[in-house]
């Protein structure tokens, strides 16, 4: 019997830029998905999800025929047959997770993840992390033909903190020894809409083409400053998107400046995690009342700075509280949201194995 397990992840800086090829900061947290099972005497591969109460089964030697968009797990079946990951014997295997599904904590990436990572070790294929971090974002994102980016498979496949070029993959690791006893994490309980990436990143790419028209445009170096005689003549929606894009990529890099540094300096933190919010908030409008409530209200008991995490609408916030993490929960329940007193990760683990 054999169990492998994946954390969720938190977007410490980057929300939309990974889709942009830019850099994030990520780290993996203490709620993990636990895949538990063994080869069958069939030729299927049946798999119950214990938080659903749901089963699904699909026959192997074919391709798996998809029942619904975003279909997981036949899709990463799928993707790993064509690659020569032959699954050649059956299986069967329990699904449950400690991860809010749908609530900004990439659910949806470490459940993809995970069944790739128990498959690999089952079959022993010898993927590595990274490898199986590119296979998940084939499975989830190109597979289902869908506009993310990669952050959430190279966050919860090598765990712990990290410094992510989005475009070229190349992967800084970061200590984050100043975050613990920092982090709590709000869920709203408010059912996030459909994935809207697709419209934010049509929107975000105009607006880049119109900057493109009046300078030499480049998206990685391009001050936002160099930019503002020429909003007036930009339509409106494609403005803001892109230039949420611009100060989200330029507070990012300052925050990886001093996630670097040795010495901690909370307050300079606390404020760059509400400059990121505040831009999330003005180029997508994005946020609740319920969202903006949980922050007020965990700043009123000691949190020097909160953000949306995710695409917004709903879902989870993050709150960063050192040394303060029991009373700011408690602001969270009496504001009416669940908290979740969280710790950087390791990545990919394996739990059982006999």
């Amino acid at each position: 019997m054999l169990e492998v397990s994946t954390p969720g992840r938190i977007c410490l800086f980057g929300e939309d830029l990974d889709y942009m090829g830019l850099n994030v900061i990520t780290a993996a947290i203490n709620l993990r998905m636990h895949v538990r099972g063994d080869f069958s005497d069939d030729d299927f591969i049946t798999i119950y999800f214990k938080d659903l109460d749901e089963r699904d089964r699909f026959r192997i030697n074919q391709p798996a025929p998809y029942r619904k968009k975003r279909d997981y797990i036949r899709a990463a079946t799928n993707v790993l047959n064509r690659k020569g990951y032959e699954i050649n014997r059956g299986i069967k295997a329990t699904i449950w997770s400690e991860i809010p599904i749908g609530r900004g904590l990439s659910s949806s990436s470490v459940l993809t993840i995970s069944w790739i990572a128990f498959v690999n070790e089952l079959f022993e294929f010898g993927l590595t992390k990274k490898e199986i971090a590119e296979l998940a974002y084939q499975s989830e994102v190109v597979e289902n033909n869908e506009s993310g980016g990669n952050m959430d498979h190279y966050a919860c496949s090598l765990g712990n903190g990290m410094h992510l070029n989005c475009s070229t993959h190349d992967v800084k690791i970061l200590e984050l020894n100043h975050l613990a006893d920092s982090i709590v994490i709000a869920d709203t309980k408010i059912i996030k809409k459909e994935l809207v990436h697709g419209e934010r990143k049509k929107n975000i790419i105009e607006g880049l083409e119109w900057f493109s028209k009046f300078v030499d445009f480049d998206l990685k170096n391009t001050c936002c400053e160099d930019l503002e005689p020429f909003f007036s003549k930009i339509p409106p929606i494609p403005l803001k998107h892109a230039r949420a894009i611009l100060r989200l990529r330029d507070i990012t890099n300052e925050a990886e400046k001093v996630l670097s540094r040795p010495e901690s300096d909370p307050e300079k933190l606390g404020r760059l995690f509400d400059e990121f919010h505040h831009e999330l908030v003005r180029g997508f409008d994005n946020s609740t009342e319920m969202t903006e409530k949980i922050i007020l209200e965990a700043k009123k008991a000691g949190a020097l700075g909160g953000k949306i995490l995710g695409s917004g609408f709903g879902g989870c916030v993050l709150l960063y509280c050192p040394g303060k993490q029991k009373e700011v929960s408690e602001a969270v329940k009496k504001s009416g949201g669940e908290p979740y007193i969280v710790c950087i990760d390791e990545g990919i683990r394996i739990e059982h194995e006999d």
